[in-house]
């Protein structure tokens, strides 16, 4: 538990100081904002996620957090972790879990699959993921390339979403809500607009 939160005070530090450097593990690669290595076997979780967007849409939220809590349990130690230290293992990790051969971050990825975003955001980041800490949530800020090969962030990407007319009114209508939130509550930004890109 001292390691978790000694990475978590670091990684503050140091996202804070904007060190942003590029790295690669495996086939999954990312960026990491805090410069150290990401968690063993993330790759694995990121896939295992993406994998639950194509299931029972109404138990996403419910099979995602199993799978964080399995990884964390196996790979760092921790049978029972906190709120506090799922968002922590999630933040520090969170430029290194994308999916698949086309190396997409997962909560990219979430909406691909119907109402796995809301899911994803709403119920289990926003709902069972809400610290007491105010100041702790999840990172939305996570980097990957997109299909041109370009970094870009979540926010890039919902913005891209908003403007594709081929998603139904409703769709466009929650992904804008989303949009404010997380920029409004979670500080999130472009990718032009992050520090030490």
């Amino acid at each position: 538990m001292k390691t978790l939160i000694v990475l978590g005070l670091l990684f503050s530090l140091i996202s804070s100081a904007g060190a942003f450097a590029t790295v690669t593990t495996g086939s999954h690669k990312g960026a990491s904002s805090n410069g150290l290595a990401p968690s063993e076997n993330i790759g694995n979780l990121a896939d295992k996620i993406c994998l639950q967007f194509t299931g029972d849409g109404n138990k996403v939220a419910k099979n995602v957090k199993i799978n964080i809590l399995d990884h964390m349990r196996i790979y760092e130690g921790l049978p029972s972790p906190s709120v506090d230290q799922i968002i922590k293992f999630l933040n520090h990790n969170k430029n290194f879990m994308t999916c698949g051969l086309d190396n997409e971050h997962y909560m990219k990825k979430a909406f691909d699959h119907g109402r796995a975003y809301d899911q994803l955001f709403n119920v289990l980041f926003f709902d069972e993921l809400l610290s007491d800490n105010d100041s702790l949530y999840i990172d939305v800020n996570a980097v990957s390339m997109n299909k041109d090969g370009n970094p870009e962030t979540v926010l890039d990407y919902m913005y891209k979403q908003l403007a594709d007319m081929t998603n139904t009114k409703q769709v466009r209508d929650e992904i804008k809500s989303l949009i404010d939130t997380f920029e409004q509550y979670l500080g999130a930004k472009r990718y032009v607009n992050l520090k030490g890109r």
